[in-house]
């Protein structure tokens, strides 16, 4: 395919497993790419080590499957930048990392400026990966490692103003963006311990339907009720996901009511009020459809409320933050009606 030279930047190319063979990187231009020059069911060289954060026993920085690009910054005053992959499949894991050449000029050395605190905390992973970064930039010369583990995968990034902000309208349109992104990645991670790094390896189904609980919940509130105020939706991809994994969440429940429930969720009548709302309001206010399937939703939530005379305490979870009873209640009655 014969590819303008203005339009080569947007396609990942080949040599480019190493940093000094890094492509060329323009910040808020989508660059389409692929891993296909791996093994793509069995591939040997993701062989994660249980027990070390973020990857640091990974010194192997030039094999197959690693695609590296070059950020050159000219401006003085430091920005921030969110970065993020997209793929076609939840199969196996994907990741993101920053570097800078080290002092002796004869390597590179993670670069962490700007990192969030949740880019590696997910749920017992051997190896914490994430599929979205952020980093603060200034001027200078910046490696981006892509481990897209995928035979297509698309990298896309853009600029923000580094936070607190004057504007509110500007903490919005980040801070939906921001969140959208990390509850993404922590689905994306396969909780539960349930995540692999090799296609030939078993995904156990409790763990591909769990929804997370907080994380997705957090992450869809929060751009649903940005996009009712007139904000767009910037993680489309990552927002579509997380609210078609609330979807297919529910099946039915063992014995004679009828009710539909999350197996894995310690806290039912939280999740079922909360999820099911998110569905309300997407169907609502984004895909303006209605399905039978929100409707699995209220059942159980009727089911326990009947009875009750007083609301239940509040969230008291270990989870931050923390959710009141009228929090939640209102979201089961909102469902229920």
């Amino acid at each position: 395919m014969d590819i303008p030279e203005e339009d080569r930047i947007a396609f990942e190319a080949e040599p480019n497993n190493n940093w000094r063979e890094a492509n060329p990187l323009e910040i808020g231009r989508t660059v389409y790419g692929n891993n296909d020059d791996t093994d793509y069911l069995n591939n040997e060289d993701e062989n994660p080590v249980k027990g070390f954060a973020n990857g640091l026993d990974n010194k192997r920085r030039d094999r197959p499957g690693l695609d590296w690009f070059k950020i050159e910054v000219e401006e003085e005053v430091p920005f921030l930048v969110l970065f993020e992959l997209d793929v076609l499949d939840r199969d196996v894991s994907v990741n993101l990392r920053t570097y800078v050449e080290n002092k002796a000029g004869d390597g590179v050395e993670l670069f962490l400026d700007g990192k969030d605190p949740m880019e590696i905390v997910h749920d017992r992973e051997p190896e914490r990966y994430s599929k979205a970064i952020s980093r603060i930039l200034k001027k200078g010369t910046y490696y981006l490692q892509v481990n897209g583990n995928h035979p297509r995968y698309i990298l896309r990034s853009k600029i923000y103003d580094i936070p607190p902000f004057q504007s509110p309208e500007k903490a919005v349109q980040l801070g939906a963006h921001y969140i959208m992104n990390v509850g993404d990645a922590w689905v994306a991670q396969v909780p539960r311990e349930g995540n692999i790094y090799r296609r030939i390896e078993n995904l156990h189904d409790s763990t591909l339907r769990c929804t997370a609980c907080h994380p997705s919940i957090f992450s869809t509130e929060a751009v649903l009720t940005s996009q009712k105020a007139g904000y767009p939706i910037e993680a489309k991809s990552q927002f579509r996901y997380v609210v078609d994994r609330i979807y297919n969440g529910p099946t039915p429940l063992y014995g004679p009511f009828e009710v539909n429930w999350q197996r894995y969720i310690a806290i039912p009548m939280q999740s079922q009020g909360k999820h099911g709302l998110i569905l309300k309001d997407f169907e609502k206010y984004v895909s303006e459809k209605e399905t039978p399937l929100f409707e699995r939703y209220a059942p159980f939530l009727k089911h326990a409320w009947t009875g009750m005379d007083e609301l239940h305490p509040d969230e008291a979870n270990g989870v931050v933050p923390a959710d009141s009873n009228v929090g939640f209640s209102v979201r089961d009655w909102l469902v229920l009606t």
